[in-house]
């Protein structure tokens, strides 16, 4: 057993689901899971409603099913910015924030 805390790379849940594949990271293995996983990266990867369907499928079967890990919190932010600061962009992942286009009015 182990607590251990994993942030996104990139905006899709692949960067979570995906290390759980056989061979991939971790030491799980389930042939449902990565049926799950084939279709939503694989003939679904270009019908995004199918796709998200599969990879709740995939999370629900590591989650739920096999109780490989068992999720305990949510990462957020709260932020306080002056409503004067304009253009500020926030981002889901990676840098928070960009201030290259930050401007005050």
């Amino acid at each position: 057993m182990a607590l251990a805390q994993w942030g996104p790379d990139y905006q899709d849940p692949n960067t979570y689901l995906a290390n759980f594949i056989t061979g991939g990271r971790t030491q799980f293995s389930d042939t449902k899971y990565d049926k799950f996983m084939s279709q939503a990266n694989g003939q679904f990867v270009n019908n995004p409603a199918k796709r998200f369907q599969a990879l709740h499928q995939a999370e629900r079967q590591l989650v739920q099913v096999d109780k490989a890990i068992v999720p305990l919190n949510q990462q957020v932010y709260s932020i306080l910015q002056n409503p004067k600061l304009k253009g500020v962009q926030h981002h889901m992942v990676g840098a928070p924030f960009t201030y290259a286009t930050a401007y005050w009015k």
